[in-house]
């Protein structure tokens, strides 16, 4: 089973998206966190292009 989340956003960073230290706008510890619990609980999160522009995230 997937659930897939789309965003029209700029999707610029999407190769650093899930590294908390890259955050430029917040404390970046959202989608590090989503990361870590998914991971702890055997799934797994990614995220691809939402054509134009944003991003899908699958988890």
């Amino acid at each position: 089973m997937q659930l897939r989340i789309a965003d029209t956003g700029p999707g610029d960073i999407r190769d650093d998206i899930f590294d908390r230290a890259t955050s430029t706008t917040g404390s970046g510890f959202g989608l590090f966190f989503v990361e870590t619990v998914v991971d702890h609980y055997g799934g797994t999160v990614r995220v691809e292009a939402n054509d134009p522009t944003g991003a899908v995230f699958v988890i």
